[in-house]
Protein backbone atom coordinates (compact mmCIF):
# COMPACT_ATOMS: atom_id res chain seq x y z
CA UNK A 1 0.00 0.00 0.00
CA UNK A 2 1.39 3.23 -1.22
CA UNK A 3 0.82 6.54 0.15
CA UNK A 4 1.30 10.21 -1.36
CA UNK A 5 2.49 11.62 2.02
CA UNK A 6 0.03 14.38 1.88
CA UNK A 7 -2.14 15.62 5.04
CA UNK A 8 -5.48 17.02 4.67
CA UNK A 9 -6.85 19.36 7.35
CA UNK A 10 -10.43 21.75 7.16
CA UNK A 11 -10.37 25.54 7.78
CA UNK A 12 -14.34 26.96 8.34
CA UNK A 13 -15.42 29.61 6.15
CA UNK A 14 -17.00 33.15 6.95
CA UNK A 15 -20.51 30.64 5.51
CA UNK A 16 -19.87 28.58 8.05
CA UNK A 17 -18.64 25.64 5.36
CA UNK A 18 -15.69 23.52 6.22
CA UNK A 19 -12.76 23.67 3.04
CA UNK A 20 -10.28 21.27 3.13
CA UNK A 21 -6.78 22.22 2.91
CA UNK A 22 -3.78 20.10 1.44
CA UNK A 23 -0.67 19.82 2.67
CA UNK A 24 2.16 18.11 1.74
CA UNK A 25 4.76 16.49 3.36
CA UNK A 26 8.23 18.85 3.02
CA UNK A 27 10.12 16.15 2.06
CA UNK A 28 7.83 16.30 -1.08
CA UNK A 29 9.17 19.86 -1.63
CA UNK A 30 12.92 18.67 -2.36
CA UNK A 31 13.90 18.63 -6.21
CA UNK A 32 13.64 15.39 -7.31
CA UNK A 33 17.72 15.52 -8.69
CA UNK A 34 18.39 16.66 -4.65
CA UNK A 35 16.46 13.13 -3.12
CA UNK A 36 18.31 10.95 -5.54
CA UNK A 37 21.45 12.65 -4.64
CA UNK A 38 20.56 12.02 -0.88
CA UNK A 39 19.75 8.41 -1.49
CA UNK A 40 23.11 7.87 -3.20
CA UNK A 41 24.60 8.81 -0.20
CA UNK A 42 21.89 6.39 1.90
CA UNK A 43 23.50 3.76 -0.50
CA UNK A 44 26.96 4.82 0.07
CA UNK A 45 26.69 4.22 3.66
CA UNK A 46 24.38 0.89 3.21
CA UNK A 47 27.21 -0.66 0.99
CA UNK A 48 29.61 -0.78 4.56
CA UNK A 49 26.99 -3.22 6.10
CA UNK A 50 24.31 -4.90 3.75
CA UNK A 51 24.05 -8.50 4.94
CA UNK A 52 20.70 -8.95 5.88
CA UNK A 53 19.09 -5.69 4.99
CA UNK A 54 16.92 -5.28 1.75
CA UNK A 55 18.88 -3.04 -0.08
CA UNK A 56 17.77 0.65 0.61
CA UNK A 57 15.88 1.00 -3.27
CA UNK A 58 12.99 -1.03 -2.74
CA UNK A 59 13.19 0.63 0.91
CA UNK A 60 12.74 3.94 -0.96
CA UNK A 61 10.16 2.46 -3.34
CA UNK A 62 7.77 1.38 -0.65
CA UNK A 63 7.27 4.45 0.83
CA UNK A 64 5.18 6.81 -1.60
CA UNK A 65 3.95 6.65 -5.23
CA UNK A 66 6.05 9.29 -6.04
CA UNK A 67 9.36 8.26 -4.69
CA UNK A 68 8.56 4.19 -6.00
CA UNK A 69 8.13 5.94 -9.29
CA UNK A 70 11.21 7.86 -9.15
CA UNK A 71 13.12 5.06 -7.48
CA UNK A 72 12.41 2.40 -10.66
CA UNK A 73 13.07 5.63 -13.27
CA UNK A 74 16.23 6.31 -11.22
CA UNK A 75 18.42 3.05 -12.80
CA UNK A 76 22.18 4.12 -10.93
CA UNK A 77 20.15 3.17 -7.98
CA UNK A 78 19.91 -0.29 -8.12
CA UNK A 79 23.50 -1.11 -9.46
CA UNK A 80 24.86 -1.61 -5.95
CA UNK A 81 24.20 -5.71 -6.17
CA UNK A 82 24.78 -7.64 -2.31
CA UNK A 83 24.76 -11.21 -2.04
CA UNK A 84 25.11 -13.75 0.66
CA UNK A 85 23.51 -17.46 1.33
CA UNK A 86 20.22 -15.56 2.82
CA UNK A 87 19.56 -13.40 -0.27
CA UNK A 88 16.90 -14.54 -2.58
CA UNK A 89 16.99 -15.56 -5.93
CA UNK A 90 13.86 -13.02 -6.74
CA UNK A 91 15.21 -9.50 -5.85
CA UNK A 92 18.29 -9.76 -7.07
CA UNK A 93 17.28 -10.47 -10.55
CA UNK A 94 14.75 -7.56 -10.05
CA UNK A 95 17.85 -5.39 -9.13
CA UNK A 96 19.66 -6.24 -11.79
CA UNK A 97 16.77 -5.40 -14.16
CA UNK A 98 16.27 -2.47 -12.92
CA UNK A 99 19.87 -1.33 -13.12
CA UNK A 100 19.08 -0.87 -16.96
CA UNK A 101 22.68 -0.79 -18.88
CA UNK A 102 24.44 0.83 -15.81
CA UNK A 103 27.67 -0.38 -14.35
CA UNK A 104 27.27 -3.21 -11.79
CA UNK A 105 28.66 -2.82 -8.47
CA UNK A 106 28.92 -6.15 -6.48
CA UNK A 107 29.53 -7.90 -3.04
CA UNK A 108 29.20 -11.69 -3.01
CA UNK A 109 29.78 -13.06 0.36
CA UNK A 110 29.04 -17.10 0.60
CA UNK A 111 30.69 -18.23 4.28
CA UNK A 112 29.62 -20.88 5.88
CA UNK A 113 28.75 -21.10 10.02
CA UNK A 114 31.24 -23.35 12.43
CA UNK A 115 28.35 -24.47 13.71
CA UNK A 116 26.42 -25.70 10.77
CA UNK A 117 26.00 -29.47 9.96
CA UNK A 118 27.61 -30.33 6.63
CA UNK A 119 24.48 -31.25 5.03
CA UNK A 120 23.22 -27.62 5.21
CA UNK A 121 26.55 -26.28 3.73
CA UNK A 122 26.14 -28.48 1.07
CA UNK A 123 22.71 -27.93 0.46
CA UNK A 124 23.56 -24.14 -0.66
CA UNK A 125 25.78 -25.26 -3.58
CA UNK A 126 22.30 -24.76 -5.89
CA UNK A 127 22.09 -21.53 -4.64
CA UNK A 128 25.51 -20.72 -5.16
CA UNK A 129 25.66 -22.02 -8.71
CA UNK A 130 22.30 -20.13 -9.41
CA UNK A 131 23.56 -17.11 -8.46
CA UNK A 132 26.53 -17.34 -9.95
CA UNK A 133 25.30 -17.57 -12.87
CA UNK A 134 22.81 -15.44 -12.65
CA UNK A 135 25.38 -12.41 -11.81
CA UNK A 136 28.00 -13.87 -14.48
CA UNK A 137 25.50 -13.25 -17.81
CA UNK A 138 25.85 -9.52 -16.77
CA UNK A 139 30.06 -9.74 -16.58
CA UNK A 140 30.00 -6.98 -19.32
CA UNK A 141 28.97 -4.28 -17.14
CA UNK A 142 30.70 -5.14 -14.23
CA UNK A 143 32.42 -2.80 -12.62
CA UNK A 144 33.27 -4.04 -8.86
CA UNK A 145 33.44 -7.32 -7.36
CA UNK A 146 34.13 -7.98 -3.85
CA UNK A 147 33.90 -12.04 -3.54
CA UNK A 148 34.02 -13.91 -0.25
CA UNK A 149 33.75 -17.61 -0.06
CA UNK A 150 34.90 -19.79 2.79
CA UNK A 151 34.03 -22.91 4.93
CA UNK A 152 34.56 -21.93 8.01
CA UNK A 153 35.51 -25.43 9.23
CA UNK A 154 37.45 -28.15 7.02
CA UNK A 155 35.25 -30.26 6.75
CA UNK A 156 33.00 -27.81 5.19
CA UNK A 157 34.68 -28.61 2.08
CA UNK A 158 35.55 -27.56 -1.26
CA UNK A 159 32.65 -28.42 -3.28
CA UNK A 160 30.53 -24.85 -2.90
CA UNK A 161 34.27 -23.14 -3.73
CA UNK A 162 34.40 -25.11 -7.00
CA UNK A 163 30.55 -24.02 -7.78
CA UNK A 164 31.49 -20.34 -7.08
CA UNK A 165 34.58 -19.75 -9.07
CA UNK A 166 33.54 -21.72 -12.13
CA UNK A 167 31.58 -19.18 -13.49
CA UNK A 168 34.46 -16.77 -13.11
CA UNK A 169 37.32 -19.02 -15.25
CA UNK A 170 36.59 -17.83 -18.69
CA UNK A 171 34.78 -15.18 -18.49
CA UNK A 172 34.96 -11.75 -19.79
CA UNK A 173 34.88 -8.54 -17.56
CA UNK A 174 35.25 -5.47 -20.32
CA UNK A 175 34.70 -2.72 -17.51
CA UNK A 176 36.13 -4.30 -14.61
CA UNK A 177 37.72 -1.54 -12.38
CA UNK A 178 38.33 -2.67 -9.27
CA UNK A 179 38.65 -6.88 -7.46
CA UNK A 180 38.74 -8.03 -4.23
CA UNK A 181 39.17 -12.03 -3.67
CA UNK A 182 39.37 -13.66 -0.19
CA UNK A 183 39.23 -17.74 -0.05
CA UNK A 184 39.84 -18.19 3.74
CA UNK A 185 40.01 -22.39 3.50
CA UNK A 186 43.11 -24.17 2.26
CA UNK A 187 41.55 -24.43 -1.53
CA UNK A 188 44.75 -25.94 -3.71
CA UNK A 189 44.51 -23.47 -6.10
CA UNK A 190 42.07 -20.67 -7.71
CA UNK A 191 43.46 -19.36 -10.85
CA UNK A 192 42.89 -19.53 -13.67
CA UNK A 193 40.32 -16.80 -13.69
CA UNK A 194 39.05 -14.28 -16.08
CA UNK A 195 40.83 -15.43 -19.01
CA UNK A 196 38.08 -13.99 -21.04
CA UNK A 197 40.04 -10.79 -20.56
CA UNK A 198 39.63 -7.60 -17.64
CA UNK A 199 41.00 -4.90 -19.43
CA UNK A 200 40.42 -1.85 -17.04
CA UNK A 201 41.06 -3.63 -13.73
CA UNK A 202 44.15 -1.19 -12.10
CA UNK A 203 42.80 -1.98 -8.40
CA UNK A 204 42.78 -5.68 -7.21
CA UNK A 205 43.09 -7.38 -3.27
CA UNK A 206 44.06 -10.68 -2.72
CA UNK A 207 43.44 -12.02 0.52
CA UNK A 208 44.42 -15.23 1.50
CA UNK A 209 44.98 -16.33 -2.61
CA UNK A 210 47.11 -18.09 -4.11
CA UNK A 211 48.40 -15.95 -6.46
CA UNK A 212 49.87 -18.64 -9.08
CA UNK A 213 47.99 -18.82 -12.37
CA UNK A 214 46.04 -15.45 -12.41
CA UNK A 215 48.73 -13.56 -13.66
CA UNK A 216 46.78 -12.33 -16.26
CA UNK A 217 45.04 -9.76 -13.84
CA UNK A 218 47.99 -8.08 -13.04
CA UNK A 219 49.20 -6.54 -16.08
CA UNK A 220 47.58 -3.46 -15.98
CA UNK A 221 47.46 -2.99 -12.24
CA UNK A 222 47.98 0.31 -10.35
CA UNK A 223 46.98 -0.62 -6.61
CA UNK A 224 47.81 -4.08 -5.39
CA UNK A 225 47.29 -5.14 -1.85
CA UNK A 226 48.10 -8.84 -0.52
CA UNK A 227 47.04 -10.22 2.60
CA UNK A 228 48.07 -13.67 4.75
CA UNK A 229 48.71 -15.93 2.24
CA UNK A 230 48.50 -19.64 3.64
CA UNK A 231 51.78 -21.61 3.98
CA UNK A 232 50.09 -23.89 1.06
CA UNK A 233 49.15 -21.29 -1.60
CA UNK A 234 52.50 -19.21 -1.14
CA UNK A 235 54.31 -19.43 -4.77
CA UNK A 236 58.17 -19.33 -4.30
CA UNK A 237 59.81 -15.76 -4.71
CA UNK A 238 60.46 -16.18 -8.21
CA UNK A 239 56.98 -16.71 -8.92
CA UNK A 240 56.12 -13.58 -7.09
CA UNK A 241 58.25 -11.45 -8.29
CA UNK A 242 57.28 -12.45 -11.98
CA UNK A 243 53.48 -11.57 -11.25
CA UNK A 244 55.57 -8.46 -10.12
CA UNK A 245 56.94 -7.87 -13.20
CA UNK A 246 53.35 -8.19 -15.20
CA UNK A 247 52.20 -4.91 -13.84
CA UNK A 248 55.98 -3.21 -12.43
CA UNK A 249 54.81 -0.41 -15.38
CA UNK A 250 51.87 0.85 -13.76
CA UNK A 251 52.11 -0.12 -10.00
CA UNK A 252 51.53 2.69 -8.34
CA UNK A 253 50.87 1.21 -4.67
CA UNK A 254 51.66 -1.93 -2.97
CA UNK A 255 50.68 -3.27 0.04
CA UNK A 256 52.01 -6.43 1.48
CA UNK A 257 50.43 -8.16 5.20
CA UNK A 258 52.59 -10.69 6.22
CA UNK A 259 54.46 -13.25 4.24
CA UNK A 260 53.02 -13.89 0.73
CA UNK A 261 55.82 -16.22 -0.56
CA UNK A 262 58.13 -18.81 0.29
CA UNK A 263 61.97 -18.40 1.53
CA UNK A 264 64.35 -19.48 -0.62
CA UNK A 265 66.34 -22.85 0.62
CA UNK A 266 69.62 -20.45 1.13
CA UNK A 267 70.73 -16.76 1.07
CA UNK A 268 71.88 -14.40 0.21
CA UNK A 269 69.41 -13.44 -2.64
CA UNK A 270 70.48 -12.82 -6.39
CA UNK A 271 70.45 -8.52 -6.73
CA UNK A 272 68.09 -9.06 -10.27
CA UNK A 273 66.12 -5.72 -9.64
CA UNK A 274 62.07 -5.41 -10.46
CA UNK A 275 62.24 -1.62 -11.15
CA UNK A 276 58.66 0.20 -10.69
CA UNK A 277 59.04 3.40 -12.72
CA UNK A 278 55.14 4.75 -11.16
CA UNK A 279 55.67 3.05 -7.84
CA UNK A 280 54.72 5.47 -4.89
CA UNK A 281 53.87 3.82 -1.54
CA UNK A 282 55.06 0.96 -0.28
CA UNK A 283 53.29 -0.67 3.14
CA UNK A 284 54.94 -4.00 4.42
CA UNK A 285 53.11 -4.86 7.54
CA UNK A 286 53.85 -7.95 10.02
CA UNK A 287 50.86 -8.13 12.21
CA UNK A 288 50.18 -11.96 11.69
CA UNK A 289 51.91 -13.80 14.82
CA UNK A 290 50.75 -17.23 13.31
CA UNK A 291 54.11 -17.60 11.05
CA UNK A 292 57.75 -18.26 11.47
CA UNK A 293 59.13 -14.45 12.27
CA UNK A 294 62.44 -16.20 12.79
CA UNK A 295 63.08 -17.19 9.09
CA UNK A 296 60.06 -15.05 7.27
CA UNK A 297 60.24 -11.56 8.44
CA UNK A 298 63.74 -10.82 7.70
CA UNK A 299 63.50 -12.77 4.55
CA UNK A 300 60.62 -11.03 3.27
CA UNK A 301 62.43 -7.38 4.30
CA UNK A 302 65.63 -8.65 2.48
CA UNK A 303 63.94 -9.44 -0.33
CA UNK A 304 61.84 -6.22 -1.17
CA UNK A 305 64.88 -4.24 -0.41
CA UNK A 306 67.53 -5.90 -2.38
CA UNK A 307 64.85 -6.73 -5.69
CA UNK A 308 62.52 -3.82 -6.07
CA UNK A 309 63.59 -0.71 -6.85
CA UNK A 310 61.59 2.61 -8.08
CA UNK A 311 62.98 6.08 -8.78
CA UNK A 312 59.47 7.73 -7.02
CA UNK A 313 58.83 5.93 -4.42
CA UNK A 314 57.22 8.97 -1.80
CA UNK A 315 55.62 6.82 0.59
CA UNK A 316 57.07 3.87 2.73
CA UNK A 317 54.95 2.22 5.60
CA UNK A 318 56.55 -0.37 8.13
CA UNK A 319 54.18 -2.08 10.56
CA UNK A 320 54.40 -4.85 13.27
CA UNK A 321 58.29 -4.88 12.82
CA UNK A 322 59.88 -6.57 15.23
CA UNK A 323 63.92 -6.86 15.88
CA UNK A 324 64.55 -9.34 12.78
CA UNK A 325 62.96 -7.19 10.58
CA UNK A 326 64.75 -3.98 11.85
CA UNK A 327 68.52 -6.07 11.40
CA UNK A 328 67.04 -6.84 7.53
CA UNK A 329 66.75 -3.27 6.69
CA UNK A 330 69.85 -2.09 8.26
CA UNK A 331 71.61 -4.84 6.33
CA UNK A 332 70.16 -3.56 3.00
CA UNK A 333 71.27 0.14 3.50
CA UNK A 334 74.00 0.04 1.25
CA UNK A 335 70.97 -0.43 -1.34
CA UNK A 336 68.61 2.29 -0.23
CA UNK A 337 69.63 4.75 -3.65
CA UNK A 338 66.89 2.92 -5.09
CA UNK A 339 64.83 4.61 -3.48
CA UNK A 340 66.20 8.11 -3.68
CA UNK A 341 62.63 10.35 -3.59
CA UNK A 342 61.23 8.47 -0.37
CA UNK A 343 60.08 11.63 1.97
CA UNK A 344 57.65 10.20 3.95
CA UNK A 345 58.22 7.16 6.57
CA UNK A 346 55.78 5.76 8.43
CA UNK A 347 57.02 3.28 11.26
CA UNK A 348 54.03 1.72 13.42
CA UNK A 349 54.76 -0.55 16.28
CA UNK A 350 58.53 -1.16 15.26
CA UNK A 351 60.65 -2.48 17.76
CA UNK A 352 64.17 -2.19 17.04
CA UNK A 353 65.78 -3.62 20.11
CA UNK A 354 66.93 -7.33 20.25
CA UNK A 355 65.31 -8.45 23.91
CA UNK A 356 68.70 -10.22 25.15
CA UNK A 357 70.97 -7.80 23.39
CA UNK A 358 71.79 -4.61 24.86
CA UNK A 359 73.35 -2.76 21.84
CA UNK A 360 70.80 -0.07 21.11
CA UNK A 361 70.38 -0.37 16.80
CA UNK A 362 67.96 2.98 16.83
CA UNK A 363 71.02 5.40 15.22
CA UNK A 364 71.52 2.95 12.15
CA UNK A 365 67.73 2.13 11.71
CA UNK A 366 67.12 5.98 10.98
CA UNK A 367 69.83 6.49 9.39
CA UNK A 368 68.49 3.84 6.54
CA UNK A 369 65.97 7.15 5.66
CA UNK A 370 68.15 9.84 5.88
CA UNK A 371 65.94 12.50 3.68
CA UNK A 372 62.80 11.70 4.62
CA UNK A 373 60.59 14.98 5.60
CA UNK A 374 58.20 13.25 7.53
CA UNK A 375 58.27 10.99 9.89
CA UNK A 376 55.61 8.93 11.85
CA UNK A 377 56.44 7.30 14.83
CA UNK A 378 53.85 5.37 16.71
CA UNK A 379 54.10 2.36 19.11
CA UNK A 380 56.86 0.04 19.22
CA UNK A 381 59.93 1.33 20.22
CA UNK A 382 58.79 4.94 18.85
CA UNK A 383 60.23 6.35 22.08
CA UNK A 384 63.66 5.35 21.44
CA UNK A 385 63.89 6.19 18.19
CA UNK A 386 62.61 9.49 19.03
CA UNK A 387 65.47 9.57 21.61
CA UNK A 388 67.79 9.25 19.21
CA UNK A 389 66.46 11.99 16.78
CA UNK A 390 66.90 14.27 19.94
CA UNK A 391 70.81 12.37 20.66
CA UNK A 392 74.01 13.83 19.82
CA UNK A 393 75.13 10.82 17.51
CA UNK A 394 72.66 11.80 15.27
CA UNK A 395 73.04 15.65 15.45
CA UNK A 396 77.33 15.01 14.79
CA UNK A 397 76.79 12.18 12.81
CA UNK A 398 79.37 12.35 9.51
CA UNK A 399 78.69 10.49 6.35
CA UNK A 400 78.06 10.75 2.79
CA UNK A 401 74.44 12.44 3.54
CA UNK A 402 73.64 14.73 6.50
CA UNK A 403 70.86 12.98 8.27
CA UNK A 404 67.55 15.11 8.71
CA UNK A 405 68.28 17.77 6.69
CA UNK A 406 64.44 17.59 5.11
CA UNK A 407 62.72 16.92 8.28
CA UNK A 408 59.25 18.75 8.28
CA UNK A 409 56.44 16.64 10.08
CA UNK A 410 56.98 14.78 13.09
CA UNK A 411 53.99 12.52 14.52
CA UNK A 412 54.56 10.85 18.15
CA UNK A 413 52.07 9.05 18.72
CA UNK A 414 51.02 6.16 21.56
CA UNK A 415 54.78 6.48 22.81
CA UNK A 416 55.32 4.84 26.16
CA UNK A 417 57.41 6.31 27.87
CA UNK A 418 56.58 9.45 26.44
CA UNK A 419 59.73 11.41 25.44
CA UNK A 420 61.48 14.07 27.72
CA UNK A 421 59.33 17.43 27.26
CA UNK A 422 62.53 19.58 27.03
CA UNK A 423 64.73 17.49 25.26
CA UNK A 424 61.98 17.52 22.73
CA UNK A 425 62.05 21.35 23.02
CA UNK A 426 65.54 21.46 23.18
CA UNK A 427 65.47 19.18 19.66
CA UNK A 428 63.12 21.48 17.74
CA UNK A 429 65.28 24.85 18.88
CA UNK A 430 68.45 23.53 18.05
CA UNK A 431 67.13 22.53 14.38
CA UNK A 432 65.67 25.75 13.82
CA UNK A 433 69.07 27.34 14.74
CA UNK A 434 70.62 25.64 12.40
CA UNK A 435 68.26 26.20 9.44
CA UNK A 436 66.18 23.16 9.50
CA UNK A 437 63.03 23.66 11.44
CA UNK A 438 60.24 21.59 11.98
CA UNK A 439 57.03 22.90 10.61
CA UNK A 440 54.64 20.42 12.61
CA UNK A 441 54.56 18.49 15.33
CA UNK A 442 51.55 15.72 16.25
CA UNK A 443 51.77 14.83 19.51
CA UNK A 444 48.52 13.08 21.19
CA UNK A 445 47.40 13.49 24.96
CA UNK A 446 48.30 9.69 26.03
CA UNK A 447 51.81 10.77 25.29
CA UNK A 448 51.55 14.42 27.46
CA UNK A 449 49.32 15.37 29.74
CA UNK A 450 47.60 18.75 29.95
CA UNK A 451 50.38 20.66 31.45
CA UNK A 452 52.80 19.19 29.52
CA UNK A 453 50.94 20.22 26.35
CA UNK A 454 50.59 23.71 27.34
CA UNK A 455 53.79 24.22 27.94
CA UNK A 456 54.98 22.45 24.76
CA UNK A 457 52.66 24.84 22.65
CA UNK A 458 54.71 27.71 24.54
CA UNK A 459 58.54 26.73 24.05
CA UNK A 460 57.82 24.84 20.94
CA UNK A 461 56.09 28.65 19.46
CA UNK A 462 58.48 28.20 16.08
CA UNK A 463 56.61 24.51 15.53
CA UNK A 464 52.80 24.00 14.54
CA UNK A 465 52.26 21.58 17.32
CA UNK A 466 48.71 19.97 16.79
CA UNK A 467 47.55 18.78 20.50
CA UNK A 468 44.69 16.77 19.59
CA UNK A 469 44.29 12.94 20.09
CA UNK A 470 45.99 11.47 17.60
CA UNK A 471 43.63 9.48 15.11
CA UNK A 472 44.69 6.57 13.28
CA UNK A 473 43.94 6.38 9.68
Amino acid sequence: MFTDSKRVITSHTKSGFEKPLLLLDPVDGLPTEVVVEIWRICIAEEARDMQGNPPFPFVASSVSRRWRKLALTTSPLWTNVYIDRYSKLGPVQLQLARSGRCLLDLVIYFVSDPEEPIESVYACEPLIRDFMHRVATHADRWRSLDFTIYGARSDHGERNIDTALAPLRNLKAPFLNELSLTLCFEYPRCGPLFTGGTPALDTLYLNGLDMRGIRNLFTRLTVLEITEVPLARRPTFNEFLANLRACSESLEHLSISGPCFLPPPAFPLSKARVIFPSLVSLSLSFGDEAWDRTMEEAFIVSAFFNSVSSPRLQDLALADLSHLGAEAVIAAHDDFAVFPSLSNLSLRNVNVLHPEHERDPSLPFLLCFPMVDTLELVGGDGARLLACLMSNEWITYRGPVQPGLRLKTLVCARISPPCDLYLLHQFIADRQAAGHAIATLYVDRPAFDKTDSVILKRLCGQADVVLESYLEP
